[in-house]
């Protein structure tokens, strides 16, 4: 779907303050992939996805999405941005306005834009919040409800900037669970920025840049055993990143069920199953 070739850039160019941020990057990203891209402040996280939505045009080398080249085409109109301030994303006072603003200003029927809400707000579970007013939302309601505007466009993918990262632990849950949700169906390619652990489990794949560089390309599991990545990424001491090590060089669980909550659960409960069997 995606596809960077060789991708330089940097900030201040014909300045006296060049401050290079990328030089010679490959990248790919396949349709109906969740990659998730984790690193340190300063590491191109947000630079990489500025440039993957067009905000940004690299000096040298291209883009190519669906095999199109588009590095100077500017706003990739099929890829949606989500920010980490909900609020920010809200451009309508009633929620259903606010769904409908996308398709409405693309040129959608009235047909077409009312199935639209309609279908982004099931997809969503936010059609009990059809009439209600936007900035009487909490958090985690005004994020659904973003997302409920980029359903609403039919798009290829979708890039989550930290979107979790201004919510209260149960909205975050919430919309941790949506995203995972937003994936079943493999046609929709997500691209998540964070640097919370919690999230990784939900991502096919991960890379973690430092300095402009990926350092790290892999699953999950092959993540948690990598102490290098972990290090950059300052999470050797991370208590539960160190749990799931433990159960895995013990043989309690296997690495390929970090990723499957319910699996690592059930491996969980039949050790301790095994165990008081052998105390009796």
């Amino acid at each position: 779907m995606l596809e960077f070739k060789n991708i330089s850039f940097s900030y201040g160019q014909g300045t006296n303050l060049v401050r290079p941020v990328f030089s010679g990057l490959d990248l790919e990203v396949s349709q109906g992939e969740h990659l998730l891209i984790m690193g340190g402040n300063g590491s191109g996280k947000s630079t990489l996805a500025a440039l993957i939505k067009g905000l940004l045009t690299p000096q040298e080398g291209k883009i190519f999405y669906f095999g199109k080249d588009v590095t100077r085409d500017g706003i990739n109109h099929r890829i949606g941005y989500l920010f980490s301030n909900p609020e920010n994303q809200i451009v309508s006072p009633v929620v259903e306005d606010d769904v409908a603003f996308g398709p409405e200003n693309y040129g959608a029927t009235n047909k077409e834009i009312v199935y639209a809400v309609q279908q982004s707000l099931l997809r969503t579970n936010s059609e009990h919040l059809r009439k209600e007013l936007t900035h009487q939302l909490s958090g985690g309601q005004q994020q659904r409800v973003n997302i409920a505007g980029i359903f609403a466009l039919d798009l290829d993918c979708i890039i989550l900037d930290e979107a979790a990262s201004m919510l209260d632990p149960s909205s975050r849950r919430e919309l941790l669970n949506l995203i995972s949700k937003m994936h079943g169906g493999k046609k929709l390619s997500i691209i998540q920025l964070t640097h919370c652990f919690e999230e990784i489990f939900l991502a096919d794949r991960l890379i973690v840049l430092s300095k402009g560089e990926v350092v790290f390309n892999g699953s999950p599991q092959n993540l948690i055993q990598d102490e290098s990545a972990l290090d950059l990424l300052g999470a050797n001491d991370d208590k539960m990143i160190n749990l799931l090590r433990r159960l895995i060089k013990e043989e309690i669980v296997q690495a390929g069920h970090v990723k499957h909550i319910e699996r690592l659960a059930a491996a969980i409960a039949a050790f301790k199953k095994d165990a008081c069997l052998a105390r009796h």
